[in-house]
């Protein structure tokens, strides 16, 4: 069965939270990692248009406070995300 349609309001505040493939703690800090991760947030801020208000990453997951300008942009993010799963990413979480 789907997931039901959400309403999110343009501009409103949203928590997106990823991990890991299979939850590993691959996120060791260094200045390379680093840099890596700043690089990647800012393409995917000019590709899709969010505005990033915050973001932490921590050793086998990340959250990031976003504001989409549509609910349109998130769904945009969530069919990628579906599709890199599929490739063989990350399992789908059971709640």
């Amino acid at each position: 069965m789907p997931r039901p349609l959400r309403f999110i309001p343009s501009h409103s505040l949203v928590e997106i939270t990823t991990r890991t493939i299979q939850g590993r703690l691959l996120l060791w800090p260094s200045p390379e990692l680093t840099d890596i991760i700043l690089g990647i947030i800012g393409k995917a801020q000019a590709l899709y248009g969010m505005t990033i208000h915050a973001f932490v990453f921590l050793s086998n997951h990340a959250h990031f406070l976003l504001s989409p300008s549509s609910a349109g942009q998130l769904a945009v993010h969530a069919v990628r995300k579906r599709q890199r799963r599929q490739r063989g990413g990350s399992p789908p979480r059971v709640a």
